[in-house]
C-alpha cells in the first residue's frame, strides 16, 4: 500500500515538474511578438492568401489543408518541392473567383473550369495537396513554444486543429503575441473558412492560457482543442 501511495506521489511531482517546464520555455522566451517575413515582406493574412472561402467537391467534405498548403508555397516560393514537377511559375497569388457556374448544387466540378480560367492552375494545385495530405505530412502534438520556435524560423505553420467532436481543420499560422506574465500567447491564424477582406476584421487567433499548471488552447467558442502541428515531409 505504501508503495502505491508512493508511485502516485512520484507521477504527481513528474507532472507537476513536467508543467512547470512546459511554461519556462515560453517564460524564457524574450522576443514577446512575431510576424513571418519572407525576406523583408511580411505575411499580410489579407494580400497573401486568397479571398474565397473554403469548399467543397465530390472527392472531398472541405479543402482547408490544401487551401493553407497552398498558400504558405507561394509565399514562401517553393510549390515544387511539395508538388514534384509542378512548374512554380504558373502559380501566382491571385484574387481567384469562384464561378457559381463551376458548381454541382453545393460541390465544386474541377471539370467545369475553363482551361484559359487564371485560377485553374491555384484550384488544381490546392486539390493535389488536398488528396495528397497523407503523404505530405506528419501530425505531432506541440507546446505553445513549438509553435513560436518554428515561426521564429520564418516559417508559416500549418496546425491542425481538433475539437471534442474529433473533426479537423487545418489553418495558417504566421505569428505569436505573448503578453506580459507570459502566460496567455495569442497565435496569429489564417482560417481558410472565414477569409478576410477588411484589415479591421483580421484579428483571427488560436488563444493559449496556462491554467492549472497546463496550456489550454481555445479558437472561438471552441475551448480546450487538441492542437497539433503538420510537420511537412521534405
Amino acid at each position: 500500500m505504501k508503495k502505491n501511495i508512493y508511485l502516485i506521489f512520484l507521477i504527481i511531482i513528474s507532472c507537476f515538474l513536467n508543467s512547470c517546464d512546459l511554461y519556462k520555455q515560453v517564460s524564457d522566451i524574450s522576443t514577446t511578438e512575431y510576424f513571418v517575413k519572407n525576406k523583408d515582406q511580411e505575411f499580410d493574412s489579407i494580400a497573401n492568401t486568397f479571398s474565397f472561402n473554403n469548399f467543397t467537391s465530390s472527392k472531398s467534405n472541405g479543402y482547408c489543408f490544401g487551401i493553407v498548403m497552398t498558400e504558405k508555397c507561394i509565399f514562401e516560393n517553393n510549390i515544387d518541392q511539395y508538388h514534384k514537377g509542378y512548374n512554380h511559375a504558373n502559380i501566382e497569388l491571385i484574387d481567384c473567383h469562384l464561378d457559381s457556374e463551376w458548381f454541382d448544387n453545393e460541390n465544386l466540378n474541377f471539370d467545369k473550369i475553363p482551361d484559359n480560367n487564371v485560377g485553374k492552375d491555384i484550384l488544381e494545385c490546392i486539390d493535389y495537396f488536398q488528396t495528397n495530405q497523407n503523404n505530405l505530412y506528419r501530425e505531432r502534438e506541440s507546446t505553445p513554444s513549438d509553435i513560436i520556435d518554428k515561426l521564429k524560423e520564418n516559417s508559416l505553420v500549418i496546425l491542425i486543429l481538433r475539437s471534442t467532436n474529433k473533426e479537423s481543420h487545418a489553418v495558417l499560422a504566421y505569428g505569436y503575441k505573448i503578453n506580459n506574465d507570459k502566460k496567455e500567447v495569442q497565435i496569429y491564424i489564417s482560417d481558410p473558412n472565414k477569409r478576410k477582406k477588411s484589415s479591421d476584421e483580421l484579428t483571427n487567433y488560436i488563444t493559449i492560457k496556462y491554467e492549472n499548471y497546463r496550456w489550454i488552447y481555445s479558437y472561438e467558442d471552441a475551448s480546450d482543442l487538441n492542437l497539433s502541428m503538420a510537420l511537412l515531409n521534405n
